[in-house]
């Protein structure tokens, strides 16, 4: 008999332990989509702070040298964007076709929106 009521606690300790797991498991679920939700709200702070500055409206201080940053890198990203489209252009085109100049991906000869990008092309 104590061999069973024994066994009996343990099973009943094992489900309480388990019961604990699966309600943590879905405790930390909620505090990570909370989070992730937290993350959404500050990238939209910034995105907001990024168009007054796009703009040309005055924003904090403390926010115009990082913006100052992106804009420095946005016009880098530009210049090498420039360069593949130099390279290509100076390429010519191929037989088989172009390229896109927004995204590089290559044309098929006579059409007019990027396969890749969508951008609209100048035939």
């Amino acid at each position: 008999m104590d061999f069973l009521n024994g066994l009996g606690k343990l099973a009943k300790t094992v489900a309480d332990k388990t019961g604990s797991m699966v309600d943590n498991t879905r405790l930390n679920s909620k505090i990570g989509a909370l989070k992730g939700e937290i993350a959404q709200l500050k990238m939209q702070i910034g995105e907001h702070y990024w168009l007054k500055f796009e703009a040309g409206e005055p924003c904090p201080s403390e926010l115009s040298g990082v913006c100052a940053e992106i804009k420095n890198r946005l016009e880098g990203i530009a210049a090498v964007e420039s360069e593949i489209a130099g390279k290509r252009g100076s390429e010519g085109q191929s037989a088989a076709g172009a390229f896109c100049p927004s995204c590089g991906a290559k044309l098929t000869p006579g059409v007019r929106f990027c396969g890749g990008c969508g951008a609209k092309l100048q035939v």
